[in-house]
């Protein structure tokens, strides 16, 4: 790959929300502006490069100045079907009708044929979580994921996001080692990853313009570096289990495998926290995991800290200027 000059300018999170804000208000009511605007913003304040101006500019602006704004048409209870575009807004309002259901019923299930462009699902969690609610929702994606036996793609990164009620903690993770917008990105700005991330027919590589290319593909996350995507969704395993009375925080030692029973809990799927019967049992089970997990400097995904700066590339920064 031949190298290039790639720049970087740092912009305030005001200023760049409100250059986003002046492109959509060309095309959309002013509070569905503001709430996309914020959206971006928040993603490049959570460092999800991957799905905040780049992201804007690739796959959501198009669909936005063609006036393809995705709308939920309600078919049944629970079953609801899209119509394509940029799907932010109506995810939003689907959510937040879901988590007046749960709040009433203890719990809810939904499913959503064409959702459209949704950005990163972690996004999504904090508005539902803080109300007392679990949210655990999938989707499958284009193939971009193989392996050397495949050679070729043959799945989606299919990301799973699930969050939890009185914790800041978000499992956000594709099945694939990345996402392919993080791809695309590492691609613009002429970076290339320490390991291997996917492959071209039977061979390794680290470059992501020749996974984009035709015939390459994505490895699936539980390869190389990227041990911390498993290791947390065994951390999510252990909540989920807490709130069916399971004591994993409580070590089996020399015992294991010999006695008949340990104190173990087995989840099936319920979401809002008065339908979760041993919720008191989570709380201590959460605050003693996460404790050890501190204790060797681990840091929790979904934490995240308001910044006073954003590390933009200048290439899409100037981009987003011309489209003003």
């Amino acid at each position: 790959m031949d190298s290039k000059d790639v720049t970087f300018v740092d912009v305030k999170p005001s200023i760049l929300k409100e250059k986003v804000f002046k492109i959509c208000d060309k095309y959309l009511k002013e509070k569905d502006s503001d709430r996309l605007s914020e959206f971006i913003i928040e993603a490049e304040e959570c460092d999800i490069k991957s799905h905040g101006i780049h992201y804007f500019l690739h796959s959501l602006y198009p669909h936005i100045k063609d006036g393809n704004m995705n709308k939920f048409e309600k078919i049944k209870r629970c079953s609801y079907e899209g119509s394509g575009g940029v799907g932010i807004l109506a995810l939003e309002k689907l959510l937040e009708d879901m988590t007046k259901m749960s709040e009433r019923d203890g719990s809810t299930l939904f499913f959503v044929k064409t959702p459209g462009k949704i950005g990163a699902l972690r996004q999504y969690c904090e508005r539902v979580t803080e109300k007392g609610n679990v949210l655990v929702f999938m989707k499958n994606t284009a193939s971009t994921m193989g392996i050397k036996e495949t050679k070729k793609p043959v799945l989606g990164t299919n990301p799973i996001c699930i969050g939890f009620p009185e914790s800041e903690f978000i499992y956000d993770c594709c099945t694939s080692v990345m996402a392919t917008n993080k791809l695309r990105y590492a691609g613009k700005i002429d970076k290339n990853f320490d390991h291997d991330i996917g492959g071209v027919g039977s061979e390794s590589t680290t470059h992501p313009n020749e996974i984009l290319s035709e015939g390459g593909y994505l490895h699936p996350f539980s390869q190389n570096h990227y041990w911390y995507k498993s290791f947390f969704l065994g951390l999510v395993v252990e909540l989920f289990s807490s709130m069916a009375g399971g004591k994993t925080s409580e070590r089996v030692g020399p015992k294991k495998g010999r006695r008949l029973h340990s104190k173990e809990g087995l989840f099936g799927f319920l979401i809002n926290k008065r339908a979760i019967p041993h919720f008191d049992n989570y709380k201590k089970e959460m605050e003693l995991l996460f404790e050890e997990l501190e204790e060797y400097k681990i840091r929790i995904p979904g934490k995240r800290k308001k910044k006073d700066t954003i590390e933009m590339f200048k290439e899409d920064y100037d981009e987003l200027e011309g489209l003003i």
